[in-house]
C-alpha cells in the first residue's frame, strides 16, 4: 500500500536505514522500504545492499551498469514506496 502523499524523509532519515535487515532507499525523489524485498531481488545482494541508507537514483537508472531496470521493475516500486524524499 502506497504511503500518504505528505509522509516526508530526509537523506539523513534514509540513512538510518543502512543494513539488509532495514533498508530504505532513495530513488527519483521517493523513498522507499526494500528490507523485505531484498531477498528477493535477482542480482546478487552485494549489488543492491550498498545502496541501503542513500539516495539510489543512480544506481536504479543505471544498475550501475549503463543500463535501465526494466519497466517490471518499475511496477513493483509503489509497493515499497513509503513516502517522499525532501531536500533537508
Amino acid at each position: 500500500m502506497a504511503a500518504p502523499a505528505d509522509k516526508q524523509y530526509s537523506l539523513q532519515d534514509v540513512a538510518k536505514h543502512a543494513t539488509p535487515g532495514d533498508c530504505w532507499m532513495g530513488i527519483n525523489g521517493q523513498v522507499y522500504d526494500f528490507t523485505a524485498y531484498l531477498p528477493g531481488h535477482p542480482a546478487d545482494p552485494a549489488v543492491i545492499q550498498p545502496w541501503c541508507g542513500k539516495d539510489a537514483s543512480e544506481a536504479y537508472r543505471t544498475k550501475t551498469r549503463g543500463r535501465p531496470h526494466s519497466p517490471y521493475a518499475d511496477t513493483l516500486l509503489p509497493k515499497y514506496r513509503i513516502g517522499a524524499l525532501t531536500a533537508k
